[in-house]
């Protein structure tokens, strides 16, 4: 499983990559060009809470990775969300948003309320994105190892009523969640 959630890192964020004109000599830290083992090692550290959208009509083939999100808790009542992509040819059918409401539920029922973002801030269409979402800016910061500037982002999720959940029908006690939305399938899987 860990080499396809890092495959479909590896692929999500190559696009960006390629679009902002990131590389492995200028950005060597991006996750488009991160070694397999130190992504991989991120994703095990403890707290980290791992979950990946499938998307196939039996939800169990796991080379249908369709998308990925990693998250953990950054300071008392805020989780960082990372990591959250989509693979390139399963992109604008709503998968995204579905793993974004999945963050914000865990988050949520962790006892969080907000999560954080970090987003290149020349990358304007995902920037647009997390702000549709409800993502508020929250600063901006420039580093001299880095060729962008880092845009930080906070979604609250303390509001009852925020999250868009009528997607989700059924919670088996694997801890495995399924989603039905329109033609498409997706079943997040969680890893601790």
């Amino acid at each position: 499983m860990m080499p396809d959630i890092v495959d479909i890192i590896h692929r999500s964020f190559a696009t960006v990559a390629e679009e902002l004109g990131l590389t492995r000599r200028n950005c060597p830290g991006h996750p488009a060009f991160l070694p397999h083992g130190e992504l991989a090692r991120t994703l095990l550290l403890p707290g980290v809470i791992c979950f990946g959208g499938f998307a196939d009509e039996e939800m169990a083939d796991t080379s249908a990775l369709a998308g990925f999100a990693a998250m953990w808790p950054k300071a008392r009542h805020i989780y960082e969300l990372t990591r959250l992509c989509v693979a390139p040819e399963r992109r604008h059918a709503g998968l995204g948003r579905l793993l974004m409401d999945e963050a914000a539920r865990r988050a949520k029922a962790e006892g969080a309320r907000k999560i954080a973002i970090d987003v290149i801030d020349e990358n304007v269409r995902l920037k647009a994105w997390y702000l549709a979402y409800g993502f508020r800016e929250t600063g901006k910061h420039t580093y001299p190892h880095l060729p962008f500037t880092v845009c930080e982002m906070e979604l609250d999720i303390i509001a009852p009523n925020h999250l868009h959940c009528g997607a989700i029908y059924a919670i088996i006690q694997t801890k495995s969640i399924s989603w039905k939305k329109g033609a498409c399938k997706v079943r997040v899987r969680e890893g601790r």
